[in-house]
């Protein structure tokens, strides 16, 4: 895709005319799945993100761990931040027909009352057009024909300091605004920096391809990805964005870097194509609000913004050599 296919910057926070009402037949089929850090005190994690299907959005973020220096657990202002964007994604469909992410996004900011501070991503499709409005490092790329035609940029003031919204950081007035044109066939492929830092373009680019290749469904495609972007992040002899990264910076840095993972994939498919129903919706409820009942292992979640459910216990620990091998893991280990 050619960059001129990109919109500009979407200046006006309040018009629904910035946002495509183009008719269209396409539509976003998403999906996500989500590794925490292994921290007993926090088991949730700092990421959070949503999923608004029917409104045809999606939404991640990142807490700022820093904050923990403070006592404080920026996981908890994500998912605040998080579920208020959900309810304003609802409110906006519902008001105007349309969801502006800038809007959405100032929404949520002004309702979330919790510490700390976070990144935020929100994207909508509107028509054939993908709209976005982002704070920080915590971003999406979109992928045709197995290669990466445009990726959102981030946003940040140095090194590993991100912009985020919070009473004491940034306000969503930061917020950059652009969107794309997307067609049949598109891969979006949203996430927080745990795993674009450990995940290479072209590894990215490898895992989709093959995932389309098994046809396999949304909500595995993402937890192929998130598995693979997690043993990259544990593997100390890994070549990572990350890695690269920090020796620009002027830091001496080798492997992965261990990180909270929230990976979401939505496939762009005709609205002529039978829906496919998320695990999620036909799942039980096992865990509900801030707190995990004790666990016998290392287990996978999927997310929904007010409700954690556990999928499946692993049958292997994450510790485990047959997730990470004291060797450089293949690709294929991953997808197969």
């Amino acid at each position: 895709m050619d960059l001129m296919e990109c919109l500009g910057a979407l200046s006006t926070l309040s018009d629904q005319g910035t946002v495509s009402r183009t008719e269209s037949n396409l539509k976003m089929i998403p999906a996500s799945f989500y590794i925490p850090k292994n921290k007993p005190l926090k088991p949730l994690g700092d990421d959070a993100h949503f999923i608004c299907e029917p409104e045809q959005t999606i939404g991640v973020a990142d807490g700022v761990g820093s904050w923990s220096k403070k006592g404080i657990d920026a996981g908890i202002y994500a998912r605040e931040l998080m579920s208020n964007a959900a309810d304003s994604v609802r409110d906006e469909m519902k008001k105007y027909g349309v969801v502006i992410p800038k809007r959405v996004l100032s929404k949520a900011f002004l309702n979330t009352k919790a510490e700390g501070s976070s990144t935020a991503c929100i994207i909508t499709l509107q028509g054939e057009f993908l709209h976005c409005a982002n704070v920080g490092d915590s971003k999406f790329v979109l992928i045709r024909e197995n290669k990466i035609v445009f990726r959102s940029p981030v946003q940040q003031t140095k090194f590993n300091c991100p912009y985020q919204l919070g009473k004491m950081s940034n306000t969503p007035s930061v917020a950059e605004e652009f969107a794309c044109k997307v067609q049949e066939g598109d891969v979006i492929i949203a996430g927080t920096d745990g795993l674009f830092d450990n995940v290479d373009e072209k590894e990215l680019e490898t895992l989709v391809f093959m995932g389309l290749q098994e046809d396999i469904k949304p909500e595995l495609l993402a937890k192929k990805i998130a598995m693979y972007a997690h043993a990259q992040a544990k593997d100390p002899r890994a070549c990572t964005p990350f890695q690269r990264e920090s020796i620009r910076a002027g830091f001496q840095r080798f492997g992965g870097k261990y990180d909270d993972i929230t990976v979401v994939v939505a496939l762009i498919m005709s609205t002529s194509i039978a829906p496919w129903i998320p695990v999620w919706e036909t799942t039980p409820a096992e865990f509900c609000g801030e707190t995990l009942v004790d666990s016998p292992g290392p287990r996978f979640y999927f997310t929904h913004p007010l409700v954690m459910l556990s999928l499946y216990d692993l049958p292997f620990s994450l510790e485990s050599p047959d997730l990470v091998s004291q060797s450089r893991c293949p690709l294929n280990d991953y997808i197969n």
